[in-house]
């Protein structure tokens, strides 16, 4: 099968990608976590405020990562204790309460017990250069112990700082795990790679990665279903929807010829994991207000103010939510050009950046709740994201994408051809794909933890907006939109194949509800 490549449009994209530094460097799996736990958290506690040094818990700004040595010991002038343990069916218990953690994605970890939520990355030590194996600095992960990170009280009212480590101990906890920096902050393509003409003389890449051609050429179009009223479902709670309620065909940016999706909006740095929130956002309060409200959020503000992130240099969708929750977002009008832009956060104090300061707050958006499809990292199932869709709109998600995913002009995308009722292919060391029934009508209710995987390697975020079935090809398949701009894909939408995990995108679905306040006062929808 040949794959033809459009040779402009390539030259357009590559002008939208950005070579970063790095997300955090670690990388911690459900196995090396659960066990008793001591959270030793400051009693030096404060309010919340942007421009605070306190509030940054000692990362400072976003994409700075501490380098710390394996002999740095943290401590706190006074703490107390709270210890936890984390099982697998990720609850965490106290002497005299239970609550609930998931990790993000193999970075850090939120816990949530009694009136404290708390959110840390796992340590990293810093060990040196990489010798020349790749590129960027060589980390080391320690996954007993975490950096400092952040606590506060349910109500948002009290903060501090604390850190973790763990007392029971599994056998990979005595010796270092060591990672090269990763990004995930999109694919990151060198110069020489895309002067390599086999990328875009039409010949097909050498991957894993192939389409279906399709009758549908854009994800956007109706292939002439029969009619459903998308929004008979939209404010019901996602798990009360029943299987057989879901239509064969819903997308938002296509509701009878009306879009409730943004117009796409290309990343101009590491920042896929910000677009891939901001537009699921946009969408889902497009969705509630049936359009009244068509938000331009500022990107300006939660890239350079939300210290939970690596700013440019990559982050998680789930880590903007939690700053939506915690603090507000603007719209983009609310800032002016004295704003220095997040690109140049490194040589910025926070000021600079205004953070929640802007021309006009009139308008504030916030998150109301937000977490993981299923509950936690690894219980997403392709039902319950296409219930969530249904019920509140657009998705954030992450996906293993290959190095030629950048050549995509159309189709249904697949790693590897479907084997009806097989369970697991193992495309790599760092990516699965699971393939149960995909034949029409029947939906997956199935895990990572069903199938007892602990985790899918990430390096993209995008947007889930909607699914479709192909009659000709007895295939289902996901609608979403990328941050690459309109002239990548399907005028920036692409289609991937639903059901089957396709690299990866049905493991961290995440969720989140939408909150406007005109001059202080909730909008009801």
């Amino acid at each position: 099968m040949k794959i033809v490549i459009n040779k402009i449009n390539i030259i357009l994209i590559c002008c939208l990608l950005y070579i970063s530094k790095a997300d955090n460097p670690v990388r911690c799996t459900l196995h090396e976590i659960i066990g008793d736990w001591t959270f030793v958290l400051s009693t030096d506690t404060f309010k919340p405020d942007l421009h605070s040094q306190k509030i940054t818990c000692g990362k400072g700004q976003p994409g700075k990562i501490p380098k710390i040595n394996k002999d740095h010991k943290f401590e706190f002038k006074s703490s107390r204790n709270l210890d936890l343990k984390l099982t697998k069916d990720n609850r965490a218990i106290s002497s005299t309460n239970s609550g609930a953690f998931t990790i993000l994605l193999q970075e850090g970890i939120l816990v949530t017990i009694g009136n404290l939520i708390l959110n840390a990355s796992f340590r990293y030590n810093y060990v040196g250069d990489n010798n020349g194996r790749m590129s960027g600095e060589l980390y080391e992960s320690i996954c007993s112990q975490t950096m400092v990170g952040w606590y506060h009280t349910k109500d948002n009212t009290v903060w501090g700082c604390f850190y973790a480590y763990k007392n029971s101990r599994t056998p990979e906890d005595f010796g270092g795990n060591n990672h090269a920096m990763i990004d995930l902050d999109g694919i990151l393509y060198t110069p020489e790679t895309l002067k390599d003409e086999s990328y875009w003389d039409g010949d097909e890449p050498s991957s894993h990665f192939s389409i279906y051609e399709t009758r549908v050429n854009q994800a956007t179009a109706n292939p002439g279903m029969p009619y459903f009223d998308p929004f008979s479902l939209v404010g019901r709670e996602p798990s009360s929807i029943a299987e057989n309620e879901l239509p064969e065909y819903l997308n938002w940016a296509d509701v009878n010829g009306e879009s409730y999706f943004p117009e796409i909006i290309s990343q101009q740095c590491g920042e896929c994991y910000i677009e891939a929130f901001l537009h699921a956002y946009e969408s889902r309060t497009r969705i509630l207000s049936r359009n009244k409200f068509q938000p331009r959020i500022s990107r300006e503000q939660i890239l350079g103010c939300n210290f939970y992130s690596e700013g440019c240099d990559g982050g998680l969708p789930i880590a903007a939510a939690k700053f939506a929750n915690e603090f507000f977002m603007v719209d983009e009008e609310c800032y002016s050009q004295k704003c220095i832009h997040p690109t140049n956060i490194s040589e910025a104090i926070r000021d600079d950046v205004c953070c929640d300061k802007c021309d006009n707050e009139r308008v504030k958006y916030k998150v109301g709740q937000y977490g993981y499809v299923g509950g936690y990292y690894g219980a997403s199932t392709e039902l319950g994201i296409m219930r969530e869709i249904a019920a509140r709109g657009p998705v954030s998600a992450v996906l293993n994408a290959p190095d030629d995913f950048l050549m995509y002009i159309g189709g249904i995308a697949y790693l590897a051809t479907p084997v009806r009722n097989s369970e697991i292919s193992r495309i790599s060391d760092y990516a699965f794909s699971y393939f149960i029934s995909a034949s029409k009508n029947k939906i997956s209710k199935k895990t990572m933890r069903d199938l007892d995987l602990e985790f899918e390697y990430a390096n993209h975020s995008v947007v889930i907006l909607g699914w479709g079935y192909d009659e000709e090809l007895d295939l289902e398949y996901w609608i979403c939109a990328n941050s690459w701009g309109k002239d990548w894909g399907e005028k920036g939408f692409f289609r991937i194949v639903r059901g089957t995990n396709e690299m990866g995108i049905e493991t961290a679905a995440e969720y989140f509800t939408v909150l406007v306040e005109i001059e202080g006062i909730p909008e009801i929808f």
